[in-house]
């Protein structure tokens, strides 16, 4: 596992209800601005699944992100497994007036550990920069 974490400058309400609602993820779930996530869907609950497009801008390809949910304890808490088998833990932390969220990651095997780690944190700062604007 490896975590990336970051501080919304946001409640905590807030901050869920933009992790958590299909159209605020498709303004902020992409790692590089060369690329942008056209669709989301979550049934979100235990044992829901979710599936998340993203695609490069230039048109020249798209990959889903999917997966299913385990654990949902709202707002502060949210675990599920990728489609390939990693497991993703989210933490929400109150922090009174901003809100830390927290990802612990179970690594693929195709790509170097610094660069997942990079890729995640910089999906991290783009909800970052959205939940603070909205």
């Amino acid at each position: 596992m490896f975590e990336v974490q970051i501080t919304v400058d946001k409640q905590l309400e807030d901050v869920w209800h933009s992790w958590t609602d299909e159209y605020n993820v498709t303004k902020w779930f992409f790692s590089s601005p060369d690329w942008y996530c056209p669709k989301a869907y979550f049934d979100f609950q235990p044992n829901g699944d979710f599936n998340i497009t993203m695609a490069a801008r230039d048109g020249s390809k798209a990959f889903p992100f999917r997966g299913t949910f385990t654990q949902i304890v709202g707002p502060t808490f949210i675990e599920y497994y990728t489609e390939d088998g990693r497991q993703v833990k989210t933490y929400f932390i109150d922090n009174g007036e901003t809100t830390t969220v927290v990802q612990e990651i179970e690594p693929e095997m195709s790509n170097a550990l610094e660069t997942q780690r990079e890729g995640w944190l910089n999906i991290l700062r783009n909800f970052k920069a959205f939940t603070e604007d909205m």
